[in-house]
């Protein structure tokens, strides 16, 4: 609905990447880490365009800091907060009223513990960090996706393809830091 979660801070951009990243393809192959990466960074960039402001959905610079403020559920991204794990408010992630909260046992239901430091799915994603989808423009483009999506993504990475190799036949345009 857009509103805020009450105790949760603000997270820095990237570490929100990583947090969606974990939260949503968190197990799979690097390669399809890389391409969930890319894809919830660039669709976090237009969707505040994309939306026009509704849902509280927005864009904008306060006190000489950019702030994108987005909804934490599944119509747009679900983050899980990396360092300290998540919880929910309901047993499943599939409706759309489920909140993740920051904290593995804020809630009754426990849905990630934090991310080890050395993790695989870390070093992915910093693999990335700053990497956008953009068309022939170098316009960032609007990267939506379901979970077929990423299983689409895994089972392309596991038969050998690389993130670029699957963004380009998922999405087009180019990809670029």
């Amino acid at each position: 609905r857009g509103d805020p979660i009450p105790n949760e801070e603000l997270v820095d951009f990237e570490k929100y990447i990583l947090g969606v990243v974990y939260a949503e393809n968190g197990g799979g192959p690097a390669e399809a880490v890389k391409v969930q990466a890319i894809a919830a960074r660039s669709f976090e960039l237009v969707r505040p365009t994309q939306m026009g402001g509704a849902a509280n959905i927005k864009l904008e610079q306060q006190n000489g800091q950019w702030i994108l403020q987005i909804r934490n559920c599944v119509e747009d991204q679900v983050y899980c907060d990396p360092d300290r794990g998540c919880s929910l408010n309901s047993p499943t992630t599939g409706s759309n009223y489920v909140t993740v909260y920051s904290g593995e046992n804020t809630h009754p239901y426990r849905y990630k513990g934090p991310l080890p430091a050395d993790s695989e799915l870390r070093k992915a994603v910093a693999d990335v960090a700053g990497v956008l989808a953009l068309d022939s423009d170098g316009n960032v483009i609007l990267t939506p996706y379901t979970s077929e999506d990423q299983n689409a993504w895994n089972s392309m990475a596991n038969s050998g393809m690389d993130y670029t190799e699957i963004m380009l036949s998922h999405y087009g345009g180019k990809v670029a830091q």
